[in-house]
């Protein structure tokens, strides 16, 4: 046999390090369990429906000065500025907190603009923050964009109704046709806290499959696994999501290792 050498001659300064087996079929599974694994995806039909929602009573008292939410968004609607895909109403004010697509309003205020476009039935990872005298900040992929105004006051009041995919006019209904949402949503979390641009990078490059985990689970008040289990309306579906992709690199190093059966290391 010519071996690997003369196969692929080291490049000066390189070293070959012997085959590891273990290290390899330890490789092998961790990326087999990021593909199997999936995450799971609810799932808002297209055409809309305004019987298509899912509503919940989450507990907000710890986010009433401050949040951030972050989620996995695919619209399926070729014109989609205008979904309401959150919607948080309390008695009396059933506009306490919106999130759109081009916007988001706070406690009646005046609405943050947003002004991006999103390509339908393609995945963007976005985060709203907010934090009482500190502005509102918007992510896209773990970017920072520009946002019309970083300013909404006021504080939010707990007790009251979360729905997905619909507007509330009023606590837990007043739904129009043509601000309903479309399309999937996946790995949704409220954390207690503005997260800042490190730990929001850290969501976005992980990727939706990836279950938050260490300090920043301990922010988390309402999880994608509580969003989950809340009662489903119309022809929302809840469905498993296996196609999360490996990230080129670790493709690169499993078909290197099944090849050649050797590491080359610095």
């Amino acid at each position: 046999s010519s071996g690997i050498n003369a196969e692929w001659p080291l490049r000066p300064g390189r070293t070959q390090v012997p085959f590891n087996k273990m290290l390899y079929n330890k490789i092998l599974l961790l990326l087999i369990v990021a593909v199997v694994t999936g995450i799971k995806v609810l799932r808002f039909p297209y055409p809309t429906s305004t019987s298509n929602y899912v509503l919940l009573k989450p507990n907000f008292h710890p986010i009433q000065s401050q949040f951030t939410i972050c989620s996995w968004i695919k619209s399926s609607k070729k014109i989609n500025d205008d979904e309401d895909f959150w919607s948080y109403a309390v008695p009396g004010h059933d506009n306490m907190m919106i999130l759109s697509n081009n916007y988001a309003a706070l406690n009646g205020t005046r609405p943050v603009n947003f002004g991006n476009k999103f390509i339908p039935l393609i995945w963007y990872h976005r985060c709203y923050s907010w934090k009482s005298g500190g502005g509102v900040s918007y992510y896209i992929n773990g970017v920072e964009v520009p946002v019309s105004s970083d300013k909404l006051t006021g504080a939010i009041t707990p007790g009251g109704t979360l729905v997905l995919g619909q507007e509330q006019d009023s606590v837990g209904g007043g739904f129009v046709q043509g601000e309903d949402f479309a399309g999937d949503i996946a790995n949704m979390n409220v954390f207690r806290s503005k997260l800042n641009f490190e730990d929001i990078s850290k969501l976005y490059f992980k990727g939706r499959c990836w279950e938050v985990e260490g300090l920043l689970r301990a922010e988390v008040i309402l999880s994608w696994e509580e969003i989950t289990m809340a009662t489903r309306y119309g022809h929302v579906e809840l469905l498993e999501d296996s196609t999360c992709e490996i990230e080129d690199e670790a493709d690169v190093i499993l078909r290197f290792l099944e090849r050649k059966k050797c590491l080359l290391v610095e």
